[in-house]
């Protein structure tokens, strides 16, 4: 190949010039975008030999600030550039290929620009030393990242388009739209009625202060989301959340990735049925009856529950609880605040026991526990922990709750027998207390 069939960047031209540097910088002359680096691989990392003025224009530094600085240039390119730089080096260099890389340089003004650097290994007799031209591409990435950000912005319009159709298919109709790159969750309805839109408004400015997921079904939840946030997925799944802040119900959530062009997932959207008339109506759901309020089991569903474990299984231990002066509370904060810091308080205790365990509202401010634990030790352990993490936050406003606690291992089939025995407990310490 000629000199003249090499393009004017292609660094081969400058090894068939030989390695004067002073016949480099007179061939690149007729590039001024240009420069030319020599440098050196070692154990360590690069090490630069040599650059051009072009180069060191290009950079932002003088000769003499080149001099006192030396390879400390290297760390001006960022950690995360640099990372991919290593990367593609240490594979060129074990097989003495060229490699072509872009990448980021802080100058001296802390401005950044970006660079291309094609470089190619010199047959000398040092190992490792590569030559190079090295070019500012800022205007051309510059160009790249705003075509790319009117991409987004078109590619976006995919999931509002989405949220639309299903929309306009849907009555009576909760639908969502979570976008991954930005972390945001957009709600939307169909639904005549103001008052239940004013709801829907409310439990989205409300995400972060709630249990809007039931504590039972928020990790198979996310693991959906993130399921569905990597590949491709169109599914559903069922679950006892209180979107609209009127207390938990069961929910069936269509939801459907939707990808970008190049195969990535943009976000996901989603359609939200109430499915509550229809979990009632199949036996298999019978055993997951949730007070609407706590999300405690509902006292039917949960004794018939209690009864099962203590016939069936062993090292059952029943918790009787009672939450003292709630009434107080609520005379003091409001029903609709004391509804939420009850839901909260017992979510809590609902996240700190096993999933095959139960929490039961009996009546009113009495819970019951059934745990299944090995030594008694561990039942006090955990009545100790709740009984430390009685607090509730409402707005710049803690609320402290106070309980009383008995409990009983299970000894014999009889359900109303070790309830009774946890009750006496409970009542036995409160009258020493």
């Amino acid at each position: 190949m000629k000199l003249n069939e090499l393009d004017i960047n292609d660094p081969r031209r400058l090894l068939m010039l030989g390695d004067d540097a002073e016949h480099a910088l007179i061939a690149l002359a007729e590039n001024v975008t240009v420069g030319f680096g020599i440098y050196k691989i070692t154990e360590k990392g690069a090490e630069m030999e040599y650059l051009s003025k072009q180069c060191l224009g290009m950079i932002g530094f003088t000769i003499e600030q080149y001099c006192e600085e030396g390879n400390d240039l290297i760390k001006r390119i960022p950690e995360e550039d640099m990372n991919r730089i290593n990367i593609q080096v240490r594979s060129a260099v074990a097989n003495e290929y060229p490699f072509d890389s872009i990448f980021r340089f802080r100058k001296p003004d802390d401005s950044i620009i970006w660079v291309r650097i094609k470089s190619i290994p010199v047959n000398h007799n040092e190992e490792g030393l590569y030559v190079a031209t090295i070019e500012d591409i800022t205007v051309i990435m510059e160009q790249y990242d705003t075509l790319n950000e009117l991409k987004n912005i078109t590619e976006k319009f995919k999931l509002q388009k989405q949220r639309y159709r299903m929309l306009s298919e849907s009555v009576d109709a909760v639908m969502f739209q979570y976008e991954i790159e930005e972390d945001v969750l957009i709600m939307d309805y169909n639904i005549d009625d103001n008052h239940d839109r004013k709801i829907i408004n409310e439990f989205v400015k409300n995400l972060d202060k709630r249990y809007v997921i039931h504590r039972k079904f928020i990790n198979p939840c996310l693991d959906k989301i993130k399921e569905a946030s990597n590949k491709y997925i169109n599914d559903e799944v069922e679950c006892v959340t209180d979107m609209t802040g009127s207390g938990y119900g069961w929910k069936r959530v269509k939801y459907c990735s939707v990808m970008k062009k190049d195969g990535s997932i943009l976000g996901i959207t989603g359609r939200v049925y109430n499915i509550d008339e229809e979990v009632r109506r199949f036996t298999e759901y019978d055993e997951m009856v949730f007070d609407k309020l706590t999300g405690a089991y509902e006292k039917n569903c949960g004794l018939s529950l209690m009864d099962e474990y203590v016939n069936k299984k062993n090292n059952v231990y029943v918790v009787d609880f009672d939450i003292k002066d709630f009434k107080a509370v609520n005379n003091q904060y409001g029903r609709n605040t004391g509804d939420r810091i009850l839901r909260e308080y017992i979510q809590n205790i609902i996240g700190m026991i096993n999933d095959d365990e139960l929490v039961i509202r009996y009546k009113g401010d009495e819970f019951f526990i059934v745990l299944l634990r090995d030594e008694e030790k561990e039942v006090a352990e955990l009545i100790d922990d709740i009984r430390k993490n009685n607090i509730v936050k409402i707005g710049s406003d803690i609320i402290g709750l106070e309980c009383e606690y008995g409990y009983a291992k299970s000894e014999s089939t009889n359900m109303m027998e070790v309830m009774t025995k946890a009750r006496g407990n409970r009542l036995d310490k409160a009258e020493k207390a």
